[in-house]
């Protein structure tokens, strides 16, 4: 048999035959979810494990495949290598042959074109395809009337507090923006009695991430939220809702409080047909009257919403610091939109901790990395004291939004890898055993004190 055929025939065996379960030798977890090891993940329940399907996914830094996928990632080592990994584990092959295939190395091309075959055919086949924004924004445009179908408010008051005392948002930004208190079912008739007014088909429904169809009761449904939250319309440069994020009012100590309106999870269980995955979409909030020239990106609706006021700018909001999908389309579409305006700028702001958290720092720098090759914008890292405020909310919230500072991204690299030298020198290679404290104290001598407003601080 040809190498590349015995190549072949070993991964579609340990496709066939090792389970997605095999993860749990390698990682915890509890009912199928995780704390996905691809990103700085803190709170259980992006990282899902479908035995069904044989496939992971993270919802928040996009990663998902097949078992074979998971361990070279987990392993940093190629798709090739890690299926002949496991079936060694699992002696489908000896030991004598596993050391014969693979003394012989593939090329990267090689490698990504054997993945590419499996992989993305995998993917493939378990997704069901998200409608387009423009049916997206029917659906949601409708929906977010919540208690509206009812009579009520389709905010209640609790909400709306929340919203003006803790967000500082006033009733016209509240109503503009269009937030609502997620709905019980019992809106669930006069909103699909709405969609047929609108002469909108109920099976459009198929394709939208949030609902799916209830075969037990043999109708279309939506997913809910115990105790309820605050409903967020994501929008995107054109202004459409694209998607619903959900700030829940209760959560347990291992949740989440943000999620995504989706129904993902119809696709794997019985007796539901047509879940959609929410996916990964950025959030463009614009400012009343463009002062500042620049595009502000960070992470969280609200954040953006404060950048936008504050400093006028236009802000993106991404849903996690990897989890920035197609925003280089996005900035694009916004320079063509204000086509008569130039935007060279763009700002990346995340918290405070940035700088000496090395797996947001590493995820800031892929980011910087892909922008630097938008023409005719020059990048810059916004930075500050972590005593002014995590957040760049708080840290306006402190009144203290004018000790913001910022350093381009060819500085900003520069000194993060004399700051890196430093840490290895100091501690070794494993970022793991390097104390907070001092990742702290080094990152302030070495890169803040060099913003002009923090060298005499």
């Amino acid at each position: 048999m040809k190498r590349k055929d015995f190549i072949k025939e070993i991964i579609e065996l340990v496709r066939e035959v090792v389970g997605i379960d095999e993860i749990e030798s390698r990682m915890d977890l509890k009912n199928g979810k995780g704390l996905c090891p691809f990103h700085n993940d803190k709170r259980i329940g992006s990282f899902s494990v479908s035995k069904n399907k044989k496939i992971f996914k993270c919802f928040s830094c996009g990663t998902g495949g097949d078992i074979i996928k998971f361990v070279s990632l987990f392993e940093n080592i190629t798709y090739v290598e890690s299926a002949f990994k496991i079936a060694l584990e699992k002696r489908l092959i000896s030991e004598e042959k596993y050391k014969q295939i693979l003394s012989k190395k593939l090329s990267e091309s090689e490698n990504l074109k054997i993945e590419k075959t499996y992989i993305k055919q995998n993917l493939i086949e378990h997704q069901s395809k998200k409608a387009d924004n423009e049916t997206l924004n029917k659906i949601y445009s409708l929906f977010i009337k919540g208690f509206d179908y009812l009579g009520k408010n389709r905010l209640n008051e609790e909400d709306r507090k929340h919203l003006k005392n803790k967000r500082g948002l006033t009733d016209k930004e509240i109503e503009d923006t269009g937030y609502f208190s997620f709905p019980n079912r019992y809106i669930l008739k006069p909103f699909l009695t709405d969609l047929e007014k609108n002469n909108i088909k109920l099976s459009t429904l198929n394709n939208i991430p949030g609902f799916f169809y209830n075969e037990k009761n043999n109708r279309y449904d939506f997913t809910t939220i115990k105790r309820g939250g605050i409903a967020i319309p994501i929008r995107n440069e054109f202004k459409q809702i694209i998607g619903i994020q959900i700030r829940k009012n209760v959560v347990n100590s291992h949740e989440s409080r943000y999620i995504w309106f989706s129904s993902a999870f119809a696709q794997e269980n019985e007796g539901y047909k047509f879940g959609t995955s929410a996916g990964v979409s950025v959030d463009v909030i614009y400012p009343e009257e463009l002062k500042v020239k620049t595009i502000f990106i960070t992470e969280g609706h609200f954040k953006a919403k404060k950048i936008a006021k504050e400093y006028n700018s236009i802000a993106i909001s991404i849903q996690g610091v990897c989890a920035w999908g197609n925003i280089i389309e996005v900035i694009k579409n916004i320079q063509k939109l204000y086509s008569e305006v130039e935007l060279p700028y763009i700002y990346v702001a995340f918290d405070a901790d940035m700088g000496y958290n090395l797996a947001v720092y590493k995820q800031a720098l892929k980011l910087g990395e892909a922008l630097q090759k938008i023409e005719n914008k020059k990048i810059f890292y916004v930075l500050w004291d972590s005593d002014f405020g995590k957040g760049i909310d708080d840290l306006i919230d402190n009144g203290k939004k004018d000790m913001v500072d910022k350093i381009s991204f060819d500085e900003m690299n520069t000194y993060y890898n004399k700051y890196i030298e430093i840490l290895i020198s100091l501690f070794g290679p494993d970022e793991k055993k390097y104390p907070k404290e001092a990742k702290k104290e080094l990152y302030e001598q070495i890169i803040l004190r060099q913003l002009k407003k923090y060298k005499n601080i």
